[in-house]
Order: C-alpha cells, then structure tokens, then sequence
C-alpha cells in the first residue's frame, strides 16, 4: 500500500493549484506540488475528473457484468446455507480459541465505562429511532416474538448469566441502565407494555 503523502506546510505566496482547478493553493505536499485542499481529493478539477472516470466506468457493460456478479455473491453470502456454514466456523474457532472471546469481552466493558462512548451510543440510537421509527417498531415486534420463545428465553438466561461472571460487566451494565432510565424513563414503560401483548 502506497504511503499518503505528507504536506509540509501551509503556502505562504499566492499561487495557482496546481491540479488545473484554478483556485489558489494553500498546501504543499511532500511531492513539491501545491493545492488548494488539504489532499488532492478535495481539489474541484480532481473531483470532477473522478467523477467523470467513474461515470465512463458505470456505463461500461464489461464493468457491469463484473458488478452483477459481486451483487450475487453479496445475496448468496445472506442464504440461510451460507450463514450457516459461516455460524459453525465461528462456533468451531470460539470453541479452539476460548481466550480471544474472553478478552474481547473484558475489552469491550472497559470500551464501554467511558461516559463519552455511553453518551454517543446514546445519541446514535435516538437518532435512528427517529429517521427510522417504522423499520425499528417492526424489528421490536419481530424482536419481541422471537425472544418470548421458550427456547429463546432459556438461551438469553444462560448466555447472561454468564456474561455476569466477567469481572466489571456487572457494575458497567447497571450503571448504563441508570443512565438510560434517567434519562428516557418513558422508555422502560414501552418495554413493559411490548412485552405484556406478548
């Protein structure tokens, strides 16, 4: 992979980009050339020139061919056969390698104290309920049903219960619920009453 090129500083006299765009350039880069964003990507003439690269490369019907065949291989990777066979590798290799779950585990608790990671995933969630309320009331219901299957039920227990016996998880998971109750008390009501129709 081709090293980015470092700038080595802001450009003092008042020249022309020397990427065709015509603006003055503010940046140098290791290369000598000057330009009028901080990388290349951000000058008007080498976006437009992509632009018109990648309008030329769309429309090509050997580039086409080679797109659809992606697109088949994404829709054959979501088959119930391929998720399959993909769930009992990662089953086989948490079952050789016990330890690189574990340690992600501890990882993620740690990752997740920080009030800040709290906060933005917080942000992130609302923000998605409110552009998307329909696709997450039906994945809830969908959700809901499929978690109030017995089998369902006795998996989700014994897959916390042992989440509980890592160090920590315990003290970060009701410090997160506070927060969460605190802040969106209406929330905990909407769970009892989903629940309660099922």
């Amino acid at each position: 992979m081709a090293k980015r090129k470092k700038r080595l500083g802001l450009v003092v006299e008042r020249v022309a980009c020397d990427y065709g765009c015509g603006g003055l350039a503010y940046y140098r880069f290791a290369n000598g050339r000057v330009c009028c964003g901080s990388n290349i990507a951000k000058c008007p003439a080498k976006r437009k020139l992509h632009s018109d690269y990648m309008d030329k490369v769309n429309n090509d019907p050997a580039f086409k061919e080679v797109k659809e065949k992606r697109i088949k291989g994404i829709r054959k990777s979501r088959t119930p056969e391929f998720k399959k066979k993909q769930k009992e590798i990662m089953v086989k290799w948490n079952v050789e390698h016990p330890e690189a779950g574990k340690e992600h585990s501890e990882w993620l608790i740690e990752y997740c104290k920080d009030s800040e990671v709290i906060k933005q995933m917080s942000v992130v969630m609302i923000k998605a309920h409110q552009e998307h309320p329909e696709s997450f009331k039906e994945g809830q219901r969908k959700n809901t049903e499929k978690a109030c299957r017995p089998e369902a039920r006795k998996k989700a227990r014994e897959k916390a219960l042992q989440q509980f016996t890592v160090p920590g998880f315990k003290e970060w998971f009701c410090q997160l619920m506070r927060n969460l109750n605190e802040e969106h008390p209406e929330w905990g009501q909407k769970h009892t009453e989903r629940m309660l129709e099922y």
